[in-house]
């Protein structure tokens, strides 16, 4: 079985959905980056936009974030993301304020989410948000602060694309290195 969502026949606009990621895949992903203490998986805020122009859906932390200058962290999320159309892809930002306000800033400027990393075998397509503290002063951000803030996108390929081939069997960083000694 493939991970890439099946469109549906009788909807003429694309399918897009956040979900949470099952239970057993939230506590397998806390435990792997190593938090011991984090929301309850039924208190997870869902992603919601906070105004009626808002382009961004946000994400909470659902754990206290403590860094110290230099110190990096992955943060699961708890969600993921469904797409059942060709030329979107959902990216994921760090909101401006959690910036300006802490000196932090994600690992990969924008963790670009393919429609294929859903229900991926190796996470279940489980989004996270790898964090670096690039101030000079101890970093604290509170278990239900919004953190993130995801946005559906259109993109494009080449005329001369070659399709490609492989179908995507693991998670984060899958198609390449991805660095994992946080």
């Amino acid at each position: 079985m493939s991970n890439v969502p099946k469109p549906n026949p009788n909807r003429n606009y694309p399918y897009l959905s956040i979900e949470k990621v099952s239970l057993n895949e939230y506590i397998r992903s806390m435990k792997q980056y190593g938090h011991t203490e984090f929301l309850d998986y039924d208190k997870i805020a869902e992603p919601e936009r906070k105004t009626k122009y808002s382009a961004g859906y946000d994400f909470v932390t659902p754990i206290t974030i403590s860094l110290r200058p230099n110190e990096k962290i992955v943060v699961p999320l708890g969600y993921k993301v469904k797409c059942e159309a060709t030329g979107i892809y959902f990216a994921l930002f760090l909101r401006s304020s959690i910036a300006s306000n802490y000196g932090i800033m994600m690992m990969n400027n924008v963790g670009i989410i393919d429609a294929d990393y859903y229900n991926n075998p190796s996470n279940e397509g489980h989004m996270f948000a790898p964090l670096v503290n690039l101030s000079s002063e101890k970093v604290i951000i509170p278990k239900g602060t919004r953190i993130c803030q995801g946005i559906f996108h259109n993109y494009f390929i080449t005329d001369n694309d070659n399709g490609g081939s492989t179908i995507r069997t693991g998670g984060m960083g899958s198609t390449g290195k991805w660095y994992r000694n946080i």
